[in-house]
Order: C-alpha cells, then structure tokens, then sequence
C-alpha cells in the first residue's frame, strides 16, 4: 500500500443544494490550497484529592482550517458566494459571465455551502456544510493574494475521493491593478501612488450548537456581525494631505479596487471590481520600500445613497458553481 504523502493532498468541493446534506465533492480549485483538521475539544475531570486527570467529556466537533493562493478570477467566485452572498445567476449571452455580490445590510444573506472531500487518491475525509467563514484580498505589486478560513461539520474517516474536475486556473496579474477614490461613485479618480491595498470580512458566519443526540456535530450556520475593513497605503503627497481633512471631518468617500485580466471573451477581459462607501481611520506614516508613505485603514460603511456597504463584480467564464 502506497504511504499517504502530503504533496497529493487535496481540498474538493461539491456545492450543496440543501446545506448540510451531501453532494459529490467533484470541484477542484487550483489557484487555491487549503488544509483542513478535525477540532474536537475536551473537557478533562480531576476529583479532589487526585492529582492526575481521571476523565475526559468530548463536546463539541466540527473541523476548522485555512486557505491562501493567489488571487484567481475563476476561484474567487466559489469563495466570495460562501463568504459573502450567494450571487443571482451569473449574466452574459456568450462565454463571458458576469458575478455580481452584493450582501445585504439589514437581512440574512444566503451563502453557498459545499460538502468537501480532503485528501488524495490513498485515503480522503469527507465533511459537509462547510462555509468560507472568511476572506482576505491583498493587492501589492509583488503579487495578488487571497486567504481565509473555512469550517465544517465533523470529518467522516476513510472517504473516497469523488473524481474531480478542475476549475480553470485563471491567475490575476499586479500589473493590472487600479485604486480609485472619490466623493461619489460617478466620481472616483485613481490613485497614482497607491503602494498597496487590502479587504478583508472575517467571521461572517459561526457554527450554531444545539443538544441533539441526532448530530454529532453543529445543526445550522447564524451570521455575525462582520470583522470588515480595507486599508490603503499611499506615498505621503498632497493627496493623502488630502485625506487627512477627509478624516478630520468624518467625510464620506467611495473606494474600487478594479484586477483586469485575460480576454474571456472577444472585447471583454475578466476582471474583479470591489466597490465601498467608506471613512478614513487610523493613519499611519512610515518607510514603505524606500517611500515614505501613510496607511490609512478605511472603514466600509452603510450608505444610504447605493443602498449597500459592499459591491463586487466579477467577469469570468465560469457559467455555474
């Protein structure tokens, strides 16, 4: 029997039409990789008068883990409909299609589960309702990136992985990037000095444990409130002068991060588009490679004027999860 080696482990997913009821997990993301572990805490019991541990309880069980790679405009799509909204049906008569993620500011939003298979051809674990509970996008010149956490139910052992399709690599280039700011959306000017930039929603959803002999694991999903915040570093200018006034006065700004990519279609290119209301907060200034540069971290916002705190576009070839 050939030794399960790690250079062949794996993450498929399957998206879920009911969540927690499994699907085949035949979907292969290849500009991303995880890792994925079974959480299983414990509650260990010493009697008075003992000194070592006589018991433990087993309480709640669930699997918890991590992904990163580089920022893909085929991947993200079956990222951000788990860790943000599932999306309307994607647009587009041709080839190209168009994602659009608008979550919502006042409702429960529905995010896309997936039952997922972790391994390799020797030996798998399977699980199911799994969610991207969260994800983080940074923009640098030396590269675009993406990362976050996943979790879900309990790990069944010795699962057989699913044949798999892979979902088209489709890599975003630094060299394409635009960051824009404005007063209005209709508004927005890019940013020429713009060192780097970031946006991350963390902690969307958490498991809901309820006393039930009939689940090993947890029942449903309940939202939170969000970790949601953007940051931006600028060479220190009159324009980031600029920014400090908008600060002080608590002004309202709009934000877009625009990743053009390959053509998806005859004169149209994918592309990812990430659209915010937001205010300055939290400056900083210092060295940023050779630049003396400020940070400014930007809180997105509720804005009664888009009816949103968030928007992103994404234009790829992918017509279904």
């Amino acid at each position: 029997m050939a030794l399960r080696a790690s250079v062949f482990q794996h993450l498929n997913i399957g998206p879920e039409v009911t969540p927690g009821t499994l699907v085949s997990a035949t979907k292969r993301l290849l500009d991303t990789r995880f890792s994925l572990n079974p959480n299983v805490p414990t509650q260990p019991f010493r009697p008075v008068g003992v000194k070592f541990n006589t018991d433990l309880t087993l309480e709640k069980e669930w699997s918890t883990g991590t992904f990163e790679g580089v920022l893909g405009f085929n991947d993200i799509v079956y990222i951000l409909a788990s860790a943000l909204v599932v999306p309307s049906a994607p647009s587009g008569g041709g080839t190209a299609k168009t994602w659009t993620f608008i979550p919502s500011g006042w409702d429960p939003d529905v995010i896309q589960t997936y039952s997922m298979d972790y391994g390799s051809s020797a030996r798998a674990e399977r699980c199911g309702f799994g969610v991207f509970s969260g994800v983080e996008i940074n923009l640098a010149r030396n590269g675009l990136t993406v990362r976050g956490d996943v979790f879900a139910r309990t790990m069944s052992e010795t699962a057989t992985m699913a044949s798999t399709t892979n979902v088209a690599s489709l890599v975003a280039s630094p060299k394409l990037v635009t960051i824009s700011v404005g007063d209005t959306v209709g508004g927005l000017t890019m940013l020429q000095n713009c060192i780097s930039a970031n946006i991350h929603f963390r902690n969307r959803v958490g498991p809901a444990f309820f006393l039930r002999a009939d689940q090993d694991s947890y029942s449903d999903i309940v939202e939170i409130a969000p970790d949601y915040m953007a940051q931006i570093q600028v060479e220190h200018n009159s324009v980031a002068a600029g920014y400090m006034a908008d600060l002080r006065n608590s002004a309202q700004k709009f934000c877009r991060y625009l990743i053009t990519g390959p053509l998806v279609q005859t004169g149209i290119n994918a592309s990812i588009q990430i659209t915010f209301p937001f205010k300055f907060q939290t400056p900083t200034r210092g060295d940023v490679d050779n630049i003396f540069a400020s940070t400014f971290s930007l809180m997105p916002n509720y804005e009664s004027g888009t009816g949103n705190g968030l928007e992103i576009v994404v234009i790829n070839n992918i017509a279904a999860l």
